[in-house]
């Protein structure tokens, strides 16, 4: 619990450490596997946010070693950020997708409707990157941004933003892709987390030198510097 509260409150080495205390404590105990691949887990997004990235993905895939049950809901949480992780971050989209595959199946055969939509959007996103079947990948995008509203799960809907304001760009609606990340915007400023913050006024300035807006995209290079600059 003290480091899923490091984690929201920016403090992801404090995080870290946390994690790792309970993985020593919960590998002496017996029969509390979920428990150690969830402290193992939580290691891994730790490191992520100090963009430790290929430490990230190994931790990340030792939690997978821990579930006992193929189909657990936690297990898929695992997947779809090892997936991200891959796509995203270190541009090894066909590895990515394994496990965005993975998860997807996995959430079918639970039935579980949010993690179902988090898995196709995982999967969604790539097609973007790859500049294939835009236009269904948008359209996509923007029902599983209306599920994760409803479900007022403000991390997903922080992605489905970042996803769409891609998808949009890529299908020339400029004015749409800087609505929807100006909405990130303000939904990543209600929290400390840096590592939304930090890459949030990146793609507007973009967006806005494209369009010959100097003094606007000024002021986002402005914004993005105060808050990169300090970061390791």
């Amino acid at each position: 619990e003290m480091g899923k509260a490091a984690l929201l409150a920016g403090r992801e080495h404090e995080a870290e450490l946390f994690y790792e205390d309970a993985q020593h404590v919960l590998l002496q105990m017996k029969g509390q596997n979920v428990l150690v691949a969830q402290a193992i887990y939580g290691v891994g997004i730790a490191l992520w946010r100090q963009m430790k990235l290929h430490e990230a993905y190994v931790t990340l895939g030792r939690a997978l070693l821990f579930f006992d049950d193929d189909h657990a809901p936690d297990k898929v949480h695992v997947l779809i950020d090892l997936a991200h992780l891959l796509i995203i971050y270190m541009g090894q989209q066909d590895k990515g997708m394994v496990f965005a595959r993975q998860a997807l199946d996995i959430a079918r055969d639970l039935g579980e409707a949010m993690l179902k939509t988090i898995a196709c959007r995982i999967v969604t996103g790539n097609l973007l990157l790859q500049g294939s079947d835009l236009a269904p990948a948008v359209q996509m995008l923007e029902q599983a941004l209306e599920q994760v509203q409803q479900e007022d799960d403000l991390v997903e809907i922080g992605e489905c933003y970042l996803n769409l304001s891609v998808g949009y760009y890529w299908v020339a609606r400029i004015k749409q892709s800087y609505e929807v990340n100006r909405q990130r915007i303000a939904l990543a400023e209600r929290s400390p987390q840096l590592h939304q913050l930090r890459t949030a006024y990146l793609w507007p300035i973009l967006l806005l030198i494209s369009q010959g807006k100097w003094a606007e995209a000024e002021q986002y290079i402005e914004r993005a510097q105060s808050i990169v600059n300090p970061l390791e």
